[in-house]
C-alpha cells in the first residue's frame, strides 16, 4: 500500500494516516473546537426528547440585560448622541452645473460615464469555493458514537408498541435529506422517526466523504467512520453500526480506489468484519443472532427495520384458515402469536436503551442531531467526479 503523504493541515510532520486510526482506546480525548467554523450547527427546533438537553447560548452571543427604568434612560441617551454624531454635514446651496468629461462632452449630475467601465467589461471574477471539512474530525470515535446513541434511544422512545401491532408506519418512501425540515413539516410515528433517522445518517456520511475534496482528509474520513462504527457495536448500538457499514460498503464509496488505498489495513479489516456481521443472509442471521444474545445490561439500539420486516411478513398470512368440516372458517392463531413474539422481542431491546448513561457533549450533539444530506444522484455524481479528477 503507498504511503500517505503529509500535506494535510491535519497531520504533523511526522504522523501519518496509521498513526491516526487506532482510536479504539477506552479513555476518549476531548473535542478539538478548531473546526467549529467549518461546520455551522442548523436552527435548532424543540421536538420533544430530540433536543438536546445542553443547548444554551450559541458562540459570541450574550444575552440582553434585564430592562429597568435606568438602562433604558440610559440607552435612550445613548442612541440620542450616536445619531448627533451620524447626522451628515448640511451643504452649502449651490447652483447646478454640468460636468465636463475628458472628450468634452458635458453631462449631468445624474449620467454615468460608461467609459469608466470599460476596462473591466471582459474581466472574469473567481471566487474561492469553500473548503469543505467533515466535523467528525474535530472529535474523538467514541465521542461520536455516544451521541448517536443518545439520539437513537430518544428516537426509539418515540415508539409506540400499539403501531407496532397496528402496522402503523408509511410504505412509501419519501427522500429526506435535512432532519429540522423533516421535523419540522412532518408528523412522522416513532417507527417513521426511527426509520426516517436510519435513512438519512446513510446519506449523511456519504455526503460528507463526497464533499470532502482533499485526498487525504476524505481517507480520514473514512477511517473516522469506520472507528464510529467498531465503538457503536462495542456499545451494542446496532443502528449506528449498520447505517455507516451500509454506507461505507455502497457503490459510490467503494469506487473511489484512490481514496481507499490510503486506509490502513487494520481500518479494513474492522470494516469487513462489520461487513459480515450486516450481511443479509439468511434473514440477518449473524446480525440477529448478536442483537439478541447481547448483554442488556449495558444498553441496546437494536436495528428496527429488521422487526417491521418481519412484521410485514407475517400480515402476508391469512387472518383465518378453512374448517375442515363444512362451517365457519377458523382464525389462524398462529399469525397472532407470531406478531405477539415478533414485538415482544423488539420491545425487550428497545426497554434496555433506557440504560445508556451517556452524557451529551455540547457541540458534538447538535452537529449529531441536525443533518443534512445531498441526493442520491448527487451523491453518485460528486462520487465519480472524485475518482476521475487527479488527487489533490
Amino acid at each position: 500500500m503507498p504511503t500517505c503523504t503529509t500535506d494535510s493541515f491535519l497531520l504533523d510532520e511526522d504522523e501519518f494516516l496509521s498513526d491516526l486510526s487506532s482510536e479504539l482506546s477506552e479513555d476518549p480525548e476531548g473535542p478539538n473546537y478548531a473546526l467549529d467554523e467549518a461546520y455551522e450547527s442548523s436552527a435548532r427546533l424543540f421536538h420533544g426528547s430530540m433536543f438536546p438537553t445542553t443547548a444554551g447560548f450559541p458562540p459570541g452571543y450574550l444575552p440582553s440585560p434585564p430592562m429597568t427604568t435606568e438602562n433604558a434612560i440610559t440607552i435612550n441617551s445613548e442612541n440620542n448622541r450616536m445619531q448627533e454624531q451620524r447626522k451628515p454635514p448640511t451643504p452649502e446651496p449651490s447652483s447646478p452645473v454640468s460636468r465636463s468629461t475628458e472628450s468634452g462632452k458635458s453631462r449631468t449630475p445624474g449620467q454615468v460615464d460608461l467609459s469608466v467601465l470599460q476596462p473591466f467589461a471582459n474581466t472574469v471574477h473567481q471566487f474561492p469555493t469553500r473548503r469543505h471539512i467533515p466535523f467528525t474530525l474535530a472529535f474523538d470515535a467514541a465521542i461520536l458514537a455516544q451521541q448517536f446513541t443518545i439520539i437513537e434511544k430518544d428516537a426509539l422512545n418515540e415508539i409506540n408498541w400499539q403501531d407496532l401491532i397496528d402496522m402503523r408506519w408509511s410504505s412509501s418512501k419519501t427522500e429526506t435529506l435535512n432532519w429540522v425540515e423533516y421535523l419540522q413539516y412532518g408528523d412522522p410515528t416513532g417507527i417513521e422517526l426511527v426509520t426516517a433517522r436510519f435513512n438519512i445518517i446513510v446519506k449523511w456520511a456519504l455526503s460528507e466523504i463526497v464533499l470532502t475534496h482533499n485526498i487525504e482528509e476524505r481517507a480520514l474520513t473514512i477511517i473516522k467512520y469506520i472507528n464510529v462504527a467498531y465503538h457503536a457495536r462495542r456499545y451494542h448500538n446496532y443502528a449506528t453500526m449498520f447505517q455507516l457499514t451500509i454506507a461505507l460498503t455502497s457503490v459510490d464509496c467503494t469506487r473511489l480506489t484512490k481514496t481507499w488505498e490510503l486506509v490502513p489495513a487494520a481500518d479494513k479489516a474492522l470494516l469487513k468484519e462489520m461487513e459480515t456481521l450486516v450481511s443479509p443472509l439468511r434473514n440477518f442471521h449473524n446480525l440477529r443472532q448478536e442483537m439478541e444474545t447481547a448483554d442488556l445490561e449495558d444498553g441496546c439500539i437494536p436495528v428496527v427495520a429488521l422487526y417491521m420486516h418481519d412484521l410485514t411478513y407475517n400480515a402476508q398470512k391469512p387472518s383465518v384458515i378453512a374448517s375442515t368440516r363444512d362451517g365457519e372458517p377458523l382464525i389462524n392463531f398462529e399469525r397472532y402469536r407470531t406478531t405477539a413474539t415478533i414485538v415482544k422481542s423488539l420491545l425487550r431491546l428497545i426497554d434496555a436503551s433506557a440504560k445508556y448513561d451517556f452524557k451529551p457533549v455540547e457541540g458534538a450533539i447538535e452537529r449529531c442531531l441536525w443533518m443534512a444530506t445531498l441526493s442520491d444522484d448527487m451523491i453518485r455524481v460528486k462520487s465519480r467526479e472524485l475518482e476521475a479528477e487527479p488527487p489533490r
